[in-house]
């Protein structure tokens, strides 16, 4: 069996993974690298659909884009605690599922609604696996939150 290079590196940094259940009753092994998290493999994440993770004692959620791209953001929507994940996704767009406010996924900057989204940077390598950072501090990126290795 061939380790891939993250292997390697946790196994050489004795960090064992987290599981935190998400508040959808999902349990999410999540595991730590550097100041980056492993979600696991994009597939769990229908192309147009959010999932809600647990990170780091933090609730965040992670969109899948049609269009093949992933965006993170703060778990629930600023004005009403709507669960982000169940929202509508549209390009980069999303809109809360409870009324309606509208935010770029790129920028966290509201289209429609006065209150602005957390977003993490998000990358997916070659294997198709979803790494966030920046989880263990507010960081609202404003641009360049998609990479893919």
């Amino acid at each position: 069996m061939t380790a891939t290079l993250a292997q390697t590196e946790r196994e050489m940094s004795m960090e064992t993974p987290e599981f935190e259940p998400s508040k959808s009753g999902q349990s999410m092994s999540v595991q730590k690298e550097r100041e980056e998290y492993c979600l696991g493999s994009l597939d769990q994440i229908p192309p147009g659909e959010g999932r809600r993770f647990r990170v780091a004692g933090r609730d965040i959620a992670v969109y899948h884009t049609r269009q093949g791209m992933v965006h993170a953001t703060q778990a629930d929507c600023p004005h009403r605690n709507g669960p982000l994940s169940d929202g509508l996704l549209g390009g980069s767009q999303l809109v809360c599922p409870l009324h309606a406010w509208k935010w770029d996924l790129n920028t966290g900057k509201p289209l429609f609604g006065d209150c602005a989204l957390t977003i993490y940077p998000v990358r997916l390598t070659s294997q198709r696996e979803i790494w966030v950072e920046g989880i263990g501090q507010e960081f609202a990126q404003q641009s360049g939150s998609n990479s893919q290795d």
